[in-house]
């Protein structure tokens, strides 16, 4: 019996169509794992510091508070969730907030979270108070 070459073999028959299809099929095949692949790494390999990139601010705003001579607590609001804050500040030539010390953050159904505030979360939150303040100054 005389062994023949796959491509002679009358059962295997291929023609440049066939193969031409198997080969875009598979050429897409691997481009959609690449591109899987790539964009998944990116995402994790990229440092959490440049999510700050992104350009968008958070709407603070102050929901309830209780200024006292140059303390106060105050509720702050941010897109669903409730920010309880202590803070001391000073009134000097202007109103500033020397010390925020921020409480247990719980969503507007109760639900607890860890501080996940930024150094800019903490800047927006005292222009929100220094902005409570002077408007409760105005009203007294």
């Amino acid at each position: 019996m005389e062994q023949t070459s796959i491509f002679s073999n009358p059962a295997y028959r291929f023609g440049a169509g066939v193969l031409g299809i198997w080969l875009v099929i598979s050429l897409f095949i691997v481009s959609i794992f690449y591109l899987i692949w790539t964009s998944s790494s990116s995402d994790s390999a990229l440092p959490s510091a440049t999510t700050s990139t992104y350009a968008f601010e958070n709407e603070f705003s102050v929901a309830a508070g209780v200024v006292h001579q140059n303390t106060g607590e105050a509720l702050v609001k941010l897109e669903g969730f409730n920010i309880p804050v202590k803070f001391k500040f000073t009134t000097d030539p202007t109103i500033e907030i020397t010390d925020l010390e921020i409480g247990e953050i719980t969503s507007v159904y109760g639900k607890s979270f860890n501080d996940f505030t930024t150094r800019q979360d903490h800047r927006s939150i005292n222009a929100a108070l220094v902005a409570y303040i002077k408007q409760n100054e105005a009203n007294q």
